[in-house]
C-alpha cells in the first residue's frame, strides 16, 4: 500500500491532467500550466518539475492516451529519462550493490526499472476522477550542490493533502530524479525491502537477481 501511494503521488506530479490547477511560490512566477514544453536555457530541477508536468497534461489530454500501449510507450520515451535508475538501484540494493559484479549491477537495474516503470505506467491507466491539485513548494539543496530536493504538495479533492518529495542528482546528462517520496515513504526503500522479502536461496548479491 505504501508503494502504491508513492507511485500515485509521483505520477500525480509528473502527469496530472489538464483538468488539474498547479500553482508555484512567489520565488518562482512561471505557472505550471502556462510552463513552455522545452525552453533550452532552463535546467534547474524546478523547471524539470514544470515542463514535465506541462508534457504530459497535453499527452493525458489527448487521444492517445486513451490507449494504454500508447501511455506505456510515452513514458518511458519521455519520463524514463528523467530518471537515474542507477543511483536509485544503489539505494535499493543497499550493501549487496558494491559486492555486485558490474553484470549484477546492470541486471539489477533492468530489474528494478521494469518493476518501477509498470507500477508507475499502471498508475496512469487506471486514473480516473477529479484530479488534485499540485503545488511546488520550494526547492532545497542538500550538503552539496549536486543534490536538490523539489518539493511540492499534492492536495486531493476530499481534502486530504500529501508532501510529495522528488530528489534530483546533478548527472554528466544533466539534473535527474534518483528518488521520489510520498509522505517520508522512499521509493528507493520500498524496493530495498520488496526485493529483500522475496524468497531466494543464498546471501549473497545474487538474491537480489533470482
Amino acid at each position: 500500500m505504501i508503494m502504491r501511494n508513492t507511485l500515485v503521488a509521483a505520477c500525480l506530479v509528473f502527469a496530472v491532467s489538464a483538468q488539474a490547477t498547479a500553482a508555484r511560490t512567489p520565488a518562482s512566477q512561471h505557472s505550471l500550466e502556462n510552463a513552455p514544453a522545452a525552453e533550452a536555457s532552463r535546467h534547474t530541477p524546478a523547471d524539470i518539475f514544470a515542463d514535465s508536468i506541462y508534457d504530459l497534461q497535453k499527452f493525458l489530454n489527448s487521444k492517445q492516451a486513451r490507449n494504454p500501449a500508447a501511455i506505456k510507450a510515452y513514458v518511458m520515451k519521455n519520463v524514463r529519462p528523467l530518471f537515474d535508475m542507477q543511483h536509485m538501484a544503489m539505494l535499493a540494493a543497499g550493501p549487496y550493490y558494491k559486492r555486485m559484479t558490474p553484470e549484477q549491477r546492470e541486471a539489477f537495474v533492468g530489474r528494478l526499472e521494469e518493476n518501477f516503470f509498470k507500477q508507475f505506467t499502471r498508475q496512469l491507466v487506471n486514473r480516473s476522477g477529479k484530479q488534485p491539485r499540485i503545488q511546488f513548494l520550494k526547492m532545497r539543496r542538500n550538503q552539496s550542490d549536486k543534490r536538490v530536493d523539489v518539493l511540492s504538495r499534492v492536495s486531493y479533492p476530499n481534502n486530504r493533502s500529501q508532501r510529495v518529495v522528488l530528489r534530483f542528482a546533478d548527472t554528466p546528462l544533466g539534473w535527474r530524479v534518483y528518488d521520489v517520496s510520498a509522505d517520508g515513504h522512499s521509493a528507493a526503500l520500498y524496493f530495498r525491502q520488496y526485493f529483500s522479502r522475496q524468497p531466494k536461496r543464498g546471501g549473497g548479491p545474487e538474491r537480489l537477481l533470482q
